[in-house]
Formats: structure tokens, sequence, C-alpha cells
């Protein structure tokens, strides 16, 4: 059960795009929750983060970020995955082991006669 946890929450890092609240429009005004790329596309891809819509003032500053946020969170998430799929393989491991010991289940030997 941790494992499949721990499996949804290293999805969810690496799919899951950062936020930063420091776009500055051309306008001056200031975008709030500015959504990054997503961390698997920075990293595995190499995408360039810059703006899709809006131009923005500060848009190296806001590069730099979602670049870092993302891989930051990229890192997170596989460490996360890694630690699910210890604890999913320790659990078959368990599981299996009870199912084998002396050809029976839970160690006691299962009589094919009865």
């Amino acid at each position: 059960m941790i494992g499949v946890g721990l499996l949804i929450s290293g999805f969810w890092l690496m799919f899951h795009n950062p936020v930063l609240d420091d776009g500055v429009l051309r306008d001056g005004t200031t975008q709030d929750n500015w959504r990054c790329l997503a961390p698997y596309d920075i990293v595995l891809f190499h995408s360039d983060n810059s703006n899709g819509g809006a131009e923005v003032i500060n848009n190296a500053t806001v590069k730099a970020r979602c670049d870092s946020a993302a891989r930051r969170q990229f890192v997170a998430g596989s460490v996360t995955g890694v630690a699910a799929l210890a604890a999913l393989g320790g659990a078959l491991a368990i599981s299996g082991r009870a199912t084998t010991i002396d050809g029976g289940v839970g160690g006691r030997r299962i009589d094919p006669a009865a």
C-alpha cells in the first residue's frame, strides 16, 4: 500500500507543472501563478521554458526559476519512484516467499490428495 502511494506521488511530482508568482508583464503588472512546463518535459526533452502567451519583462528570470523548480521536482519524483519500486518489490518478494515455503501457503504443506 505504501509502494502504491509512493508511486502515485512520484508520477505527480514528474508531471505536475510548477507554479511561480513573479511573471512581470510588459505593462508592468505581475502575473500571479505563472505555470511552468512539466518537469519531465524540461529534464528529458530539454524544452525551452520561455513564456508561451503573454510577453514578460523578466523572461530570463522566470525561465531560470521554472527550470530550477522543474529539475528539483523531477529529482524528487525520481527518488520517490525508486522508493516505490523498492517497496513494491519487497512486498512481492515477501508475498512470494510466504506462498513457496515448503511448497505450501504460509509455510504449511498442502496435501494434493485432500
